[in-house]
């Protein structure tokens, strides 16, 4: 698949306090990307990254409540694999030395143009696909494709999930080895309160699917996707 096909089913994290900016990279962003999410502020971002929704995290340098800076930082505590970028005025030198441990694709120079936004998703497909983003190891022959929403099996057998399915693992995926409660699922997934047997139900469903005791359940919690062994 080319980059174009593979940026077409992807979703854009995208945090910038100015809203005129915000929204002409956005509209730009969209030409490419499946969807765009668009943030004001850093606190926002962290919110939207931990739902399981972002394939690429673009980052103002400087936002209320939280830096691009924190925040990238706060990514990759857990997450070493999602693309992350810094935009930035030239005047912000000193700053970005910061950013060095934090493996950022690159920084966007402000004024933002076509060509920038367009040489950074490329890019994002390239890093993804050299560290094995593309798809997520489940273990037993097992890889999960999130942009298409399947599993595939070393006989190259492509498994289908539901919506919801796809949901919940994009989100306990993203929260690996972290406990992600019942009610933060039920709002994520179901955008409503449902019945404790509705998540039941969605998460035996998902269990059937995956290699066994991936995913944990924490006793009246929730649930949590743990490691390979």
């Amino acid at each position: 698949m080319e980059q174009r096909e593979y940026l077409k089913e992807m979703t854009v994290l995208l945090a910038e306090d100015d809203m005129i900016v915000r929204d002409s990279t956005a509209q730009a962003l969209e030409i490419f990307v499946r969807r765009v999410i668009a943030v004001e502020d850093g606190i926002a971002a962290l919110h939207q990254f931990y739902s399981g929704i972002a394939d690429i995290v673009i980052l103002d340098i400087k936002m209320p409540g939280k830096s691009g800076l924190e925040v990238a930082q706060e990514i990759r505590q857990s997450d070493d694999v999602t693309p992350i970028f810094i935009v930035s005025s030239f005047n912000d030198c000193d700053q970005l030395h910061r950013a060095i441990p934090l493996l950022l694709i690159d920084y966007l120079i402000k004024p933002l143009n076509f060509a920038q936004l367009k040489m950074a998703l490329i890019k994002s497909v390239d890093y993804l696909d050299k560290r094995g983003g593309l798809t997520y190891p489940l273990g037993e022959g097992i890889h999960y494709n999130k942009r298409s929403g399947s599993l595939i099996t070393t006989a190259g057998q492509e498994i289908m999930l539901s919506m919801r399915e796809k949901q919940l693992l994009d989100l306990l995926i993203t929260n690996r080895n972290r406990l992600v409660t019942k009610e933060r699922l039920e709002d994520l997934v179901f955008n409503m309160e449902c019945s404790e047997t509705s998540l039941k139900n969605l998460v035996y469903r998902l269990k059937k699917k995956i290699p066994a005791n991936r995913i944990v359940n924490v006793r009246d919690l929730g649930y949590m996707l743990a490691e390979k062994n």
